[in-house]
Formats: structure tokens, sequence, C-alpha cells
């Protein structure tokens, strides 16, 4: 007998070595994985704001280089028109471009041909000729006009950049033409190149960025690679088909994880060796492996030394109990008496047994107490008296909430905000229990306190959802419905953060959806802006507000309730029902449909039925 166990016992430390080694080798793989991830990530975010940055910077200062060569036309013109003689000396045409500080000047007559330049080659040049200086022609028939031409490379070599500006003539027909070297917008240029950015980036010690266009790199640390295709590098273009993602490439036999990023014009990549990324998992492995090995080892020895056969028939019944009490029979008793240890261990084992189920009813009965408290302190915080404005006669209203749970994430309200806007919020929140219900009191606080301020209901849910959305650490939401009422038009103006479309009955039709626009969630994301919308309901027209748990409703099929089924069931109740019965009738359909299966999701309803002005008593 103890040979066996001996050898299952060794089993036993080998597969809980080896287990343990591979559980703790995934876990450090996917850890370093996600971190080499993470450092890619953020080094792309910052290329891409570098970019942004760079192409920012360009954009303006090529709008003040534009600015400048048209206020520099416009200076030799005016010069042009102020002069007793022509200025067509080329000595004066000289002087007059240095002190505009320009690098060129040129008259143009009335026919399109250069009379008078600052180089000489120049006069007697049609600017029909080229491609370039034909732009300028429609100077010829519109005064006002002013055309300035971005920066390009020209002269005989090509090697120098220049920026061409031109005004009408205001002493003759034609136009005048400056150009200039635009230095602080070439430097910018230079600056702002695409291929000077990657290099300017490093992941970790061996990790590398690279931007491509259309597949070719364009910007990396190895000149050699410039205008080459990334294919050839070792990441295939066709692997990247999503706007982001992780793929795995070679790079002159080196084994790499890859991250990219698609943006406007480009692709931006981060790369670093696999080597580097796991080397701490290595050394952590090699770290387990010892650690776990001499664990086990002392284990086995120890064990081994102490068993014996009473021993081993002592295991085996104290484990029999142990196997029944630990699936949950706390009923089960130990009576192990071959020895007074096991004698000790089987009195220890019945008294622990039994200050656990102690401890488990105590348990139970403090958390059924707390949890009733919450569910009273949730639905007091509802409105629950119906009706609620005895004296208002304009509008009817009622709303119901049933919770899966003893507390949950939905709520509903309403108020006036004056003394002629009813404003009505409706909401789930994500997830349920009291982590939801707890979200669910700041957010009813948020709009509420919101609305009352004055806000346009668009202006209360974006300033909501910057509320929520700040300090979220536990990343919930919800979507919400706010409709606010004017008792005395029956404009319905609302707002929706990605709730379920109300149903409307207007006044001889039967309840069908409105089109309301999806919008997003509340305290997702913060920034977000809403928009509004309105209707003008009729006397006698009813709006019915709810949440998923009604057209998610399940029965024990697995069946959804489903919005057909929800303005089916809308549709039977016969016109001219109250509110109240309304809510009842469809909470009755809802239950006949899922039948014995246990309600899934919290369950909220809101009727609010329009019935003309006030009238004066």
């Amino acid at each position: 007998m103890r040979k066996i166990f001996q050898i299952w016992l060794f089993v036993f430390v080998v597969l809980a070595f080896a287990i343990t080694f591979t559980v703790s080798f995934i876990a450090e793989t996917k850890m370093a994985q996600n971190s080499a991830v993470s450092l890619i990530e953020l080094k792309i975010n910052d290329l891409k704001k570098q970019l942004d940055l760079n192409n920012a910077n360009l954009k303006k200062i090529r709008e003040e280089s534009g600015r400048d060569a048209i206020l520099k036309a416009k200076s030799f013109a005016h010069m042009l028109e102020l002069s007793s003689e022509p200025l067509s000396d080329y000595d004066e045409l000289v002087r007059t471009a240095n002190s505009l500080g320009v690098d060129e000047l040129d008259i143009i007559d009335g026919n399109g041909v250069i009379v008078a330049a600052t180089e000489k080659n120049y006069v007697g040049f049609n600017m029909a000729n080229s491609e370039q200086s034909k732009a300028f022609l429609p100077l010829l028939k519109d005064k006002e006009l002013e055309i300035v031409q971005d920066p390009m490379q020209i002269g005989y070599d090509g090697s120098k950049i220049m920026q061409y500006a031109g005004v009408a003539r205001k002493d003759a027909p034609g136009f005048v033409q400056i150009a200039y070297r635009p230095e602080k917008l070439e430097e910018a240029m230079r600056v702002a190149d695409v291929q000077n950015l990657a290099p300017g980036f490093r992941i970790g010690t061996d990790g590398k960025l690279l931007i491509a266009r259309k597949g070719l790199i364009v910007s990396i640390n190895d000149p050699g690679w410039i205008g080459k295709p990334m294919v050839n590098y070792g990441i295939a273009p066709y692997l990247m088909t999503e706007e982001k993602g992780v793929l795995s490439a070679n790079v002159a036999g080196i084994d790499k994880i890859c991250v990219y990023e698609k943006v406007p014009g480009y692709d931006l990549v981060g790369c670093m060796p696999k080597h580097e990324i796991y080397l701490t998992r290595n050394e952590m492995a090699s770290q387990i492996v010892l650690f776990n090995f001499l664990l086990f080892a002392v284990i086995f020895i120890l064990v081994s030394l102490l068993v014996q056969k009473v021993v081993i028939n002592g295991i085996y019944r104290v484990n029999t109990s142990l196997s029944k009490i630990t699936a949950g029979d706390l009923s089960e008793k130990v009576n192990v008496h071959t020895n007074k240890e096991f004698t000790a261990l089987s009195k220890g084992i019945n008294a622990m047994v039994a200050a656990l189920k102690k401890a488990i009813a105590a348990e139970a009965d403090r958390i059924k107490r707390e949890l009733e408290l919450a569910k009273s302190i949730q639905h007091s915080a509802l409105p629950s008296v119906f009706p609620p404005f005895p004296d208002r006669t304009e509008f009817d209203i009622f709303a119901t909430m049933n919770t899966a749970k003893e507390v949950g994430g939905d709520f509903y309200d309403f108020f006036f905000i004056n003394n002629n806007q009813l404003a009505v919020v409706i909401a789930d929140v994500s997830g349920k229990g009291i982590p939801a219900a707890l979200f669910m009191m700041t957010a009813k606080s948020v709009i509420k306190g919101l609305a009352q301020s004055g806000l346009s209901p668009a202006e209360v849910f974006t300033e909501a959802n910057s509320r929520l959305a700040e300090n979220n650490d536990a990343g919930m939401f919800v979507t919400a419905f706010m409709g606010v009422l004017n008792t005395d038009t029956g404009e319905f103006t609302y707002v929706n953060a990605g709730h379920n479309p109300p149903l409307l009955r207007r006044k001889g039709e039967e309840f069908a959806f409105m089109k309301v626009p999806a919008g997003f969630i509340l305290g997702g994301m913060p920034g977000i802006k809403y928009e509004q919308n309105a209707l003008k309901m009729a006397s006698g027209e009813v709006i019915y507000l709810y949440t998923d748990g009604v057209t998610e409703a399940q029965n024990s099929k697995h069946e959804l309730f489903s919005n057909d089924r929800l303005v089916e069931s809308l549709n039977k109740i016969k016109q001219g029902a109250s509110v109240m019965d309304i809510l009842r009738l469809v909470k009755r359909y809802v239950d006949k449909f899922v039948g014995n299966a246990e309600q899934s999701d919290d369950i909220t309803m809101l009727a609010l039925q329009y019935n003309g002005k006030r009238k004066p008593r």
C-alpha cells in the first residue's frame, strides 16, 4: 500500500509541477505580450501625435507664407501704380526686389507676356507656355483676383524651393508676379518630412517604428529600406485587414511581434523582437522551475516518510468524508479514531464544519437583511405615489419597476422643471446587483440636478455623460432616454443615449416605435455631444417608455419577448385605457410569455398620456 501510495504521490507531484509551471509560463507569456503591445501602441500614438503636429505646423506656416507672398505682390503692384516712370529697367527691378525681400519680379502685359523681369532670360516669355505660369492668366480678366501657389522646386537644376504669387496691375492691363524662397516654410517642410519621423522613436532596446504608404516604406531608422515594399521587410500588408491590430513577422530572420494602425494616407507599424519581449519571462521561468522543484521534492520526501499503513487508511476515511463536505454535504461527520491524532483531526474538522455552517447561515441572513434594506432604499428614491400630481389635469403618468435581483440597475423618474415643463427619464445601468444600484443612484441624481438647473435635454445628457465618465474606473455605463413635455403646448422634446426607442400612440392610431437616434451611452466616453429632437402631442396621445428587460424577457425555451411581441401586446390594449392599465397589461403579457422561467433582467416601464392644456377654473 505504501509503495502504491508513493508511486501515485510521485505522479501527483510531477503532474502538479508540470501544471504549475505551464500555467505560470502561459501567464507570463501573455503578460509579456500584453506589455509589449501596450508599449508599441503607446509609441504609435506618440508617432501619430507628432505626425498630426507636423502637418498642423506645416499648414499654418504655408498659410502665413501665402499671405506674405500676396502682400509682397500687392506692394509691387502699388509701386508700379505710383511710379511716374515704368519700373522696367533691370537694375531698378533688382533694387525693388531687394527692397521687397523677394528673389524674382516679373511684369506681364495684357497679352500674358513678360515685359520686364529680374531674370533677363524670362523677358518675352508667354505665361501660357507652362503649366505653372498658366495658372496666373485669370488675373488678366479679374482685377480683384489674388493667386498664390504652393512652394515648388524650380530653377535650372530644380534644387531650390520657390513660392509664386500674383495680382492684377493697377497702372495698366496685365499683372505682376513675385517669387521668393520661403526659408521658414522650407525648413518646416524639411522638419515635417515623414521620412524623418520614425527614426526618432525607439521601442525598448531593439524595437523599431516604420511608416508605410501604399505598401512602400517611407520612414524607418534604416535608410536602406526607404522606398522598398513592406513585404520584403517581413510584414505582409494583406494581413493588415483591420484599422489596427497585432501580427507576427520575421524580419531578417528575427521573430517579432508587430502592432499596426492605419491612419489617413499611412500605415504605422511598430515591432519588437520576441527574444526581447520574453526576456523577463524566461528569467522568471528559470526561477519558477528551481523553486517548484525544491518545493515539490520536499513535499514528496516528507509525505513519504510520514505515510504508514494506518495513516493511509485514516486518510482514505477522512478524505471520503471531506469529499462529501467539499461537495456541499455539511451534515457529514468525520469519525476516524485509529489514533489520537486522527481523533483530534476528526473533532477539529467536525467543529470547523459546524462553525462554517453557523457562519454561512449568519452571513446569509446578514446579506439578506442588507439587500432588503438596499431594495427599500432604492425603491424609495423612485416616485411611487400615483397619481403624483393630483391637481394637474394636463397629463396622466404611471411607472413600475420589477428588479431581477434584490436590487437592480434600472430606474425611472419624473419631475417638474418649472410650472409647465414635465421631465420624464428612464434608464438602464450596465450590470446588476449592488454596483449597478449605486451607479443608478448617482446617474439619477446627476440627471435630475442638471435638468432642474434649466439646461436643455441635450445639454443635460452632454454634461451628465462627462460627470459619469470621470473617474469611472469600474467601466460602468447607462443607457437613458429623457423627454420634456410642455404641458401647455404638448411639445415633447427628447434626447436618447443608447436606450430602446419609445413607442407612441397617436390619436386614433396604433402604437408604433418612434424614430429616435440611438445616441451614445452615458458614462462610456467623455466629450460626447448629444442632440435633441421634438414632436407635438395631441390630447389623448400616449408615449410608452421601457427598458430591455421587457423585450429581452426569456421563456423556458430561451426565446425573447421581442419588439414585435411588445408592439402586438400594446395594440391589444383598447383605446382609452389608462396609463396604469397599459403598464399592468403589458406586464401580464410578459409574465404569460415567460411562464415559470426565472426573470433574467430588471423590467421597468413608464407611460405618459397628454390630455391637453390645463383649463382655467
